[in-house]
């Protein structure tokens, strides 16, 4: 086409100008790139069999199995109580909250099985695997279907999880009348708080891209000047992809510094006392009493939920009996029923929260219990010393990490910038050994992917201390963050690190091998400001990580309690 330049038709100033490293290459070279690839439909819809099989696997597993899991089915398992017209609609099983809970095994299903599929799709264009048309298609249509689940669908979940419970946390049951006047002002004060938490969400991602090396939102939304609902529907994508990227790279390092700080504390610093068939029996024990307690609460206040239902109903309050009768029994104190019905649903508030955070104390003490036996095993010896050795990789990356800093830091007043993966040995290495099979690739835009792949496993690696402090962490505030929440979290991060890893492959493949990356993801960001950026949010979250652990630590011994005393203390003060 005569409007389109080609490559040596670009002056070398601006394509000097436009892309500064050698990793990247100017948006005028990667033009072609930017129209979908032409095949038959028949090749292309056979080459798409693997991925919807994939997604469709990936999507039921976590539906049926994954969530449950996450979530201990805990929602499901509760009695449901007698609904009446009485009590104020959180004492009522309705259906919001079964709603809420498929809505969210739904979402997180999807966001699961999507994000599969573009890890999938991300080593069928290492490899070269697959139609180019159909890798295309899919790439699109995972990015898009991402985008939507993790900027507009899982934030609405969380928040209306967020205000709901905060509401009924703080609810108290009261008479008919102020029930059903306060009624209308409480849904309205929920929708509104949801919309200015939904909306205040959308701005603070709008405002991180004033804060990226991206060009201006107008070239991407309109670039040449052309209006059209193609482009300008793409540039929206890039741009979310962009911020997308640097949030999950923010992410990951965050998760990084956490995991790299828990793995030798609880190595070297801190070790767990060893468990029994005593204590598990004594929290199953504690378990079924709370259990016990529980039912006959429950039953106590369906009790008083039909008698007040009886009291309530039509055929009872009619004429002048009825009024005289509710007039002396306001004179009498006549709502003892309705402040009975309120403080036992204070105490089954918290004897739920008691009942949840037992059901995690049996669960752990089985899981150490299970730990315990099997590191007397030869695979259990050797299974410490992996622990010991990431342990020791965990110091190493985060001593190195401060030290190149602090380098950094005395180069930039030079002109130039050091970070991890340039001077990372173990990732350097890797790198020479992937460029040694095939020479076109980029030796340091490699060593990056490879540190941040590295992260991945630092949390992996990691995941039973992080586990362990995040157990004690949720703890603290058990009724503020729900189970489907946690399982919309750990949907959103994966999703969020598999997008990130591939915001960050496209700048190490080279141009025959990354055009189909390159044109789905569109906007590239500059990799060396992100190898900076990951350094600083690993080091904070590395820090952070390590005084709070120190300052648990710290109040355990004036106090002579355990860290599991410490925060239950907590909650009940909450």
């Amino acid at each position: 086409m005569d409007s389109m330049l080609s490559t040596s038709e670009l002056p070398t100033s601006i394509i000097a100008d436009q892309c500064t490293d050698d990793t990247c290459f100017p948006p005028g070279l990667n033009k072609a790139a930017a129209t979908p690839f032409t095949s038959s439909l028949l090749l292309t819809t056979l080459s798409s069999v693997p991925f919807f099989t994939t997604f469709l696997l990936i999507s039921l597993l976590a539906f049926f199995r994954l969530f449950p899991y996450i979530t201990n089915d805990q929602n499901g398992s509760r009695p449901t109580l007698t609904p009446t017209l009485s009590l104020p609609p959180m004492i009522r099983t309705t259906s919001a909250s079964t709603l809420y809970r498929r809505l969210s095994a739904v979402v997180f299903a999807i966001t699961l099985g999507t994000t599969g599929v573009l890890g999938e799709l991300i080593l069928c264009e290492i490899m070269d695997w697959g139609d180019m048309s159909a890798r295309w298609l899919w790439f699109r249509c995972t990015t898009n279907v991402l985008l939507v689940m993790l900027i507009i669908v899982a934030p609405l979940l969380e928040i209306y999880s967020f205000i709901h419970r905060r509401d009924e946390s703080s609810h108290e049951i009261m008479s008919p009348t102020s029930t059903k006047r306060g009624g209308n002002w409480r849904r309205k004060s929920k929708s509104v708080a949801m919309i200015l938490m939904f909306g205040t969400w959308i701005w603070l991602f709008y405002k991180l891209g004033d804060h990226l090396p991206l060009p201006p939102i107008d070239e991407a939304l309109f670039p040449d000047g052309n209006v059209s609902f193609e482009t300008t529907a793409k540039g929206v994508s890039d741009e979310c992809l962009s911020r997308l990227g640097v949030i999950g790279v923010s992410l990951m390092a965050l998760l990084s510094g956490f995991g790299a700080i828990s793995a030798p504390w609880y190595c070297f610093i801190r070790r767990q006392k060893p468990v029994s068939e005593t204590d598990l029996r004594r929290a199953q024990g504690g378990l079924e009493v709370t259990n016990e307690m529980l039912e006959a609460k429950r039953q106590k206040l369906a009790i008083i939920e039909r008698k007040l239902g009886t009291k309530g109903s039509p055929e009872v309050n009619t004429g002048a009996g009825s009024i005289l009768t509710k007039m002396m029994s306001s004179l009498r104190g006549g709502n003892d029923d309705f402040k009975e019905a309120s403080a036992l649903q204070m105490e089954i508030s918290g004897l739920v929260a008691m009942q949840t955070s037992l059901g995690n104390d049996v669960q752990n003490i089985t899981t150490r219990l299970k730990e315990q036996g099997r590191s007397q095993t030869i695979l259990g010896r050797m299974y410490g010393v992996v622990q010991f050795a990431f342990a020791i990789y965990c110091i190493y990356r985060i001593s190195s990490t401060l030290l190149l800093r602090f380098s950094a830091w005395s180069t930039a007043a030079h002109g130039g910038t050091v970070t991890f993966s340039q001077k990372d040995p173990i990732g350097n290495i890797l790198a020479i050994i992937i460029k040694h099979y095939d020479p076109d690739l980029n030796r340091e835009a490699w060593s990056r992917n490879i540190g941040f792949g590295f992260s991945g496993v630092i949390i992996l690696g990691s995941l039973n201390s992080v586990l362990t402090t995040f157990n004690m962490i949720t703890k603290a505030a058990p009724s503020v963050w729900g189970h489907a929440g946690l399982a919309l979290a750990v949907s959103q991060v994966t999703a969020i690190y598999v997008m990130s890893a591939a915001v960050l492959l496209r700048s190490s493949l080279p141009k025959n091998m990354g055009s189909v990356l390159g044109s789905a993801l569109g906007v590239m960001l500059d990799v060396r400001w992100v190898d900076g950026w990951f350094d600083s949010v690993f080091m904070v979250g590395s820090a952070v990580t390590l005084v709070c652990l120190m300052v648990v630590r710290r109040f355990r011994e004036e106090e002579g309690m355990s860290e599991d005393e410490i925060l239950e203390r907590g909650s009940k003060m909450m």
